[in-house]
């Protein structure tokens, strides 16, 4: 009840400057975050929001080859599954409650905040902070490792290290310069990387 007490106070505030927030009432929310500065925010349309959703649970069925090669096809798929149902859907729900009781930006430290406290909820952002720093360094690495198989000169030394590099900045710069050009990167790359798994099942489907 505490807790959703103060999503309710927080949400009355949220959109409101904060030296008008003391004995003030908004009627919406997101009334106060059409507009900044006189500027519209940008909005994400529906499919770079679906792909960046895809981009941050998966990314797509790549480095499970260890999982399938030990275990074989049919139980890594029934333990993906199991996965979804044990882990991934509690997360939605959590998720799509919590959101809607703090309509603002901030997440899971807003939310920590609220419960425990700033100071936890400070460590929660620079923990999920570290782990995508760590998790984000493995995709360059990563798309490298599938690339070297048609470009041998790139499976190390000297050009390896700058292809690291060259991913790196162009990923930190798409992600400096905005959500949109992120979102319509991701669909390109999810179609890219699904596009090979789609033409081997046609091409499984009419040899059958």
């Amino acid at each position: 009840m505490k807790l959703r007490n103060t999503a309710i106070t927080r949400a009355n505030s949220a959109c409101l400057p904060m030296g008008d927030r003391v004995g003030a009432k908004c009627d919406s929310v997101s009334e106060g975050e059409e507009r900044k500065g006189g500027h519209d925010i940008p909005k994400v349309s529906m499919v770079p929001l679906v792909f960046l959703i895809f981009y941050e649970v998966s990314g797509g069925p790549f480095g499970i080859e260890d999982s399938v090669k030990a275990a074989g096809p049919l139980l890594a798929i029934v333990g993906f599954l199991l996965f979804a149902l044990i882990w991934s859907i509690p997360e939605a729900l959590i998720t799509a409650e919590m959101g809607t009781m703090f309509p603002e930006n901030g997440g899971y430290v807003v939310w920590v905040s609220s419960a425990l406290g700033p100071f936890w909820g400070f460590q929660q952002g620079w923990a999920k902070w570290l782990s995508g720093v760590i998790d984000n360094a493995l995709y360059p690495v990563l798309f490298l490792d599938y690339v070297k198989s048609s470009v041998p000169a790139l499976g190390g030394g000297l050009p390896r290290t700058l292809a690291v590099l060259i991913l790196t900045v162009a990923l930190t710069y798409m992600n400096y310069r905005g959500l949109t050009i992120v979102g319509w990167v991701a669909v390109f790359l999810g179609v890219f990387s699904l596009l090979p798994f789609f033409c081997d099942g046609i091409d499984c489907y009419s040899s059958d």
